[in-house]
């Protein structure tokens, strides 16, 4: 009987240079970008689409309300495997 075994994730930005700063502003511009995006989606769905692509927007709108959700606790800006800052790359 075969067991599997859950791996960590890896950590997708490496060792952290340059380490970005998550201002209120910032956070507050990425949150109404997310929300303009959302909108953006929700109205295509609204359209004639064929099944895949309607899954498709599905899901990737509720990646988008995942983010927006994230957006306002304390742990945006960081990695959510490791928890460090992302990197100034990551903008």
């Amino acid at each position: 009987m075969e067991t599997s075994v859950s791996l960590p994730r890896p950590c997708c930005h490496g060792p952290t240079t340059g380490a970005m700063r998550v201002t209120f502003d910032r956070q507050h511009r990425w949150r109404h970008g997310l929300l303009a995006k959302g909108a953006e989606v929700a109205q295509k769905l609204d359209g004639n689409m064929s099944d895949e692509a309607e899954d498709r927007a599905r899901r990737f709108l509720e990646h988008i309300d995942r983010c927006i959700k994230r957006c306002g606790k304390p742990a945006f800006g960081r990695c959510i495997v490791c928890n460090e800052p992302l990197p100034s790359s990551a903008r």
